[in-house]
């Protein structure tokens, strides 16, 4: 019995290590995403094209800082989805991999998404070396290029960061790691955020006259997510 005993509580250790972990990143993820938010609001003037530019030349530091704070945005992320799996891997593994991989996959889509910004840059700071073959409105609209793939991407990338959280809430529902009205409230939540990334993503590509901007709205499952794993973390139901 002792030894049983041991060894429940050395898992529950162990996953509440993986749960305030994730919280702790979820918290990274928050302070990262917050300031590229701000950092882009300030410098891309939508509609505004030449503006923009100007904006990126005058503010290279902020601009090479906004995607230094993407790429740990999206280091970041993918730590919490490997934290998340460590944490639930044994309710149903296959759900796991599934929620993990779509981690994966939109992490990798936010670093092409950087690269562009990066090509965007390189482009503009060499308009008086090897690009001075091009007038100024001509490297000027490369620049503008890249910079539309990286928005595009991103609204691309809304699919991924959509269907991550539905295997998620099947989780926080399934492992009784919470207590049941919350774990109802944080899937409510982690669903209607997800639903939120799919309806931006399908209005923004087919019906772009209907766009409307969801996912402004759409935080609350992760800010939950940060609250509840980083300060209460789990409790593993007691064998019988």
């Amino acid at each position: 019995m002792n030894v049983e005993h041991n060894d429940e509580v050395e898992i529950e250790i162990s996953k509440n290590i993986a749960a305030r972990t994730a919280g702790f990143f979820y918290l990274l993820l928050a302070i990262t995403g917050t300031f590229n938010f701000f950092v882009k609001e300030k410098l891309f003037v939508y509609g505004n094209p030449q503006e923009t530019i100007q904006n990126i030349v005058s503010s290279e530091w902020l601009f090479i800082t906004s995607m230094v704070s993407e790429i740990l945005m999206s280091t970041i992320w993918i730590f919490i989805g490997l934290a998340l799996y460590i944490l639930f891997r044994k309710v149903r593994r296959s759900i796991a991999v599934l929620m993990l991989s779509l981690v994966l996959v939109g992490g990798a889509v936010i670093y092409i998404t950087v690269i562009t910004q990066m090509a965007a840059l390189v482009v503009i700071k060499n308009s008086v070396g090897y690009m001075a073959v091009f007038d100024t409105n001509q490297v000027h609209s490369l620049a503008l290029l890249f910079l539309e793939i990286s928005r595009e991407s991103v609204y691309a990338n809304f699919i991924c960061m959509g269907l991550w959280m539905f295997p998620f809430a099947y989780f926080v529902l399934k492992s009784g790691y919470f207590p049941k009205t919350v774990s109802i409230i944080w899937a409510v939540l982690l669903i209607a955020g997800g639903l939120g990334y799919l309806i931006d993503f399908f209005t923004y590509f087919l019906l772009p006259d209907l766009f409307i901007i969801v996912t402004e709205f759409a935080f609350w499952g992760d800010l939950f997510s940060l609250f509840w794993l980083l300060i209460m973390g789990i409790k593993i139901p007691k064998s019988k």
